[in-house]
């Protein structure tokens, strides 16, 4: 099935050969031995594997296949150079994307490749879904540690992760996976169908892959170990829970004829006092476990030689992926609620208390029968109208074109064009109007009809577990669909060979001269209601939308000073359309005074420009988790500035007293248009033994260090009230001023 031509044989170890196509000389080879030319990841420059500048780990397809992971990021997570980011249970916080991150420094620092060429950007952030990679296609994945953007340019702050994808296949293969839980449930089943073959006598070879994917959800429920949300107290997990409940909490609330402050709404409509833990709402079981996924791919790729000096590639990709996302039913926390003191929907101790604080809300200069009342703040878990769905759909295309060549004997070009593009609609299901929710809970006294009877409409009883009607959940129910499309566009041009030796080194010097092109644009339009921030339960957002355009120049030299040391240099210059000029280099030096040791340290300065997300996105709410400095369970003693939580609206008397109401607390985001680039600095040290044919063995020291690093006011909302109460604690800080 496979035909090798043993004079030609290229063995990709990461960057593919038809990254630029650099064409090293073929030295006449002994006739039953044949010529392997390595490229590795770092570098466009062939060399030999296990002696590349930086640290490179290479994951064969092999182990890809035999895994039994359906999604590639599952085997990726098991090298101990990633860390945990988005994949199959990334269920909240998670946006149907599985990605890989480098050395922790975030998903955006890490540079994603196939075959040496960006890929398909999944978000407005550019980082790219790794469910969209034919996993079945992958020849090898290798993983380079430390800034690379000399090479490849913007992103590859913290590494690159190359997949090269099989592009000479001959037959037709059939792969097939199955796999299902020791429970029973869970189940994952893919199929593969690759094709291909030579043509032409052999000048040419096309290869057609097609892939269909689905994952059965796991919820949190069906497990013994997620069933139950905790939280931690006293330095022990314990059950817990939201303060958003199905039959109402009231945080504030007046006093019951029984002297209890009105904190819980009985089904019948009475009040008690909230009981804390054992009144919250255990939100764990709704929520997935493992993430429901249909996954379509159709990949193309092909090469034919034009003439005996020149040949041209293409390769063509269109992936579906549907991910969906389920959470717990809206938790409707909302301020000042106006409701109707004589309501039937409360027991006659609720209205009493409710009597003794109704205000002037008719304006007629005196506060009676005829006026209502506001609940300071209210928790409403809305069990009614189901479990909140998000349902990710991404429409990937991408079409590359390259010519690929030797000028003469010593120098080569290589030079393509490619374009990707996606859509990604995002449908949201069972949220709730915050408006709708307002009007249908102010009644008449009689219950059977809003205040404000517009727009049809429906009372809606809160007061209560289990009492709202169909009627009211067909009112505040509503559904969003926003859209988002990405398109990026990418021109290379290259030329590399040698320039002769120095001194009485073997090897002659490498080198790669080239330009690149690169726009970059996206839109993220949100559906009205979201945009409006009339939404309870998802994040309110605004349009996004912006574009930018880099031209870059970039040059790369490796020249063997002596035959056992060789000095590695690589630089690139950058035009930004939005940041202006930026400059990224590399250098390395390698020793190796034997075939069994070598040796090799570098230093590397990265850039990252801003993406469109980071500079163009529109302001929006976002509920991360965090703990108060000031309650109970984050106030330190000796620590945190009581006084400042005083100054800045807690009681003196709560201070560190208080209990939080939930572990998600609102926060504000946005882009920023006047962001900068940022960059790093890389220093590696490592050594390579071959000890004998059979063992090789690398060990490498890195230290990568970001400077001007883009991130949130403080890197989190927890880091910011960490900042202003225990560190900073100046109520004029850009930190306290930001609470």
């Amino acid at each position: 099935m496979f035909q090798r031509n043993k004079l030609s044989l290229a063995i990709a170890s990461a960057v593919g050969i038809s990254a630029v196509g650099i064409n090293a000389p073929v030295f006449a080879q002994d006739a039953d031995e044949a010529l392997e030319e390595v490229i590795v990841t770092g570098s466009r420059i062939r060399r030999a594997d296990l002696s590349s500048v930086t640290p490179v780990s290479v994951t064969t397809g092999e182990e890809f296949k035999i895994s039994g992971n359906l999604n590639v990021e599952q085997k990726l997570a098991e090298l101990p150079q990633t860390l945990p980011s988005f994949g199959p249970s990334s269920n909240n916080p998670g946006d149907g994307t599985a990605r890989v991150d480098l050395r922790g420094l975030g998903s955006a620092r890490t540079l994603v490749l196939v075959n040496g060429r960006r890929y398909i950007p999944a978000t407005q952030t550019g980082v790219v879904d790794l469910n969209s990679i034919p996993g079945t296609l992958i020849k090898q994945v290798d993983v380079t540690t430390g800034g690379a953007s000399a090479v490849y340019g913007s992103d590859a702050l913290a590494g690159v992760v190359n997949f090269q994808l099989v592009d000479d296949f001959q037959g037709v293969e059939v792969t097939t996976l199955y796999d299902v839980t020791t429970e029973g449930d869970g189940e994952k089943f893919n199929i593969d169908l690759t094709m291909g073959g030579n043509f032409d006598d052999g000048r040419g070879n096309a290869v057609v892959y097609a892939s269909y994917s689905r994952r059965d959800p796991v919820f949190q429920a069906d497990r013994d170990f997620s069933n139950v949300a905790l939280t931690e107290s006293g330095g022990v997990l314990v059950p817990g829970g939201s303060s958003g409940i199905p039959g109402t909490r009231v945080f504030g609330g007046p006093t019951l004829p029984n002297g209890q402050s009105l904190g819980f709404f009985e089904q019948d409509g009475s009040g008690r006092a909230f009981n804390d833990p054992a009144d919250r709402f255990n939100y764990a079981p709704d929520n997935f476990l493992q993430l429901p996924q249909e996954r379509y791919l159709l990949t193309a790729m092909g090469h034919y030689d034009l003439t005996e000096s020149s040949k041209l590639y293409t390769e063509l990709t269109f992936t579906r992926n549907q991910v969906d996302q389920e959470l717990a039913p809206t938790p409707a926390f909302l301020g000042t609620l106006e409701v109707n003191p004589d309501s039937p929907f409360f027991a006659p101790d609720v209205q009493q208390a409710l009597n003794g604080i109704r205000t002037d809300t008719n304006g007629d200069g005196v506060v009676n029968g005829n006026d209502n009342a506001f609940l300071p703040f209210i928790g409403r878990r809305m069990v009614e109208n189901g479990p909140r769905q998000a349902l990710d759909t991404r429409d990937g295309n991408r079409i590359l074109v390259g010519l690929q060549g030797q000028i003469n004997d010593n120098w080569g070009y290589d030079a393509y064009f490619s374009r990707a593009t996606l859509d990604n609609s995002n449908l949201l299901n069972n949220d709730v109007s915050d408006s709708a929710f307002r009007q249908a809970v102010l009644v008449t006294d009689d219950g059977s009809a809003c205040q404000d009877a517009s727009a049809g409409c429906a009372p809606l009883n809160i007061f209560g577990a289990g009492n709202i009607s169909q009627a009211a959940i067909d009112f505040v129910n509503i559904g969003a669909t926003n859209v988002t499309q990405i398109t990026q566009e990418v021109y290379q041009a290259s030329v590399n060979g040698t320039l002769g030796n120095i001194g009485q080194a073997s090897n002659p010097v490498g080198v790669v001269f080239g330009v690149e092109v690169r726009e970059d644009e996206s839109v993220f339009r949100p559906d009205t209601f979201l945009s409006s921030g009339d939404v309870l339960g998802f994040n309110a957002g605004n349009p996004t939308e912006g574009e930018y355009d880099a031209n870059e120049l970039f040059a790369e030299i490796s020249a063997p000073i002596t035959d056992q040391i060789e000095a590695w240099g690589a630089y690139r210059y950058s035009d930004y359309s939005n940041i202006g000029g930026v400059s990224s280099f590399a250098t390395a030096l390698t020793f190796a005074p034997s075939d069994k040791a070598s040796f090799r340290v570098g230093y590397q300065q990265a850039v990252r420009a801003p993406n469109v997300a980071e500079l163009f996105s529109g302001g929006g709410n976002g509920f991360p988790s965090a703990t108060d400095p000031c309650a109970a369970d984050g106030f330190t003693p000796g620590v945190t500035d009581a006084a400042l939580c005083a100054a800045t609206g807690v009681a003196a008397s709560q201070v560190g007293v208080f209990s939080q109401a939930n572990a998600q607390i609102e926060g504000a985001f946005g882009g920023n248009v006047n962001l900068e680039e940022e960059s790093s600095d890389t220093f590696t040290i490592g050594v390579v033994l071959q000890p004998t044919d059979n063992l090789d063995i690398t060990l490498d020291y890195y230290d990568i260090e970001i400077e001007d690093a883009i991130d949130v006011l403080g890197g989190s909302v927890q880091n910011v009230l960490n900042l202003c109460y225990n560190t900073i604690q100046d109520a004029s800080s850009a930190f306290c001023q930001a609470i």
